[in-house]
């Protein structure tokens, strides 16, 4: 099931997951932790995902677009997705 999340630019909401972390922006998404890998999916709105473990570039999917990390190549993989419920 997709959280939501309701814009507060005083006090954003930061979910993290083994080394990832997703800044809610006022969105809707859903995160899934499943040894070793971490995904995120855009409903709608906004999120920024983050290695917590390095500081690459992070990633800003768009609403549909879904994010993997793969924890063994330290990589965040964007891809588009219709089918996460």
């Amino acid at each position: 099931m997709p959280s939501s999340v309701f814009k507060d630019d005083s006090r954003p909401l930061t979910v993290y997951c083994r080394d990832i972390a997703v800044t809610a922006l006022g969105t809707r998404f859903r995160l899934a932790g499943h040894a070793p890998q971490v995904f995120v999916h855009l409903y709608e709105g906004k999120v920024r995902v983050r290695d917590t473990a390095s500081m690459a570039t992070p990633v800003y999917p768009a609403p549909g677009e879904s994010v993997a990390y793969l924890s063994a190549e330290k990589d965040l993989s964007r891809w588009i997705s219709t089918d996460c419920h």
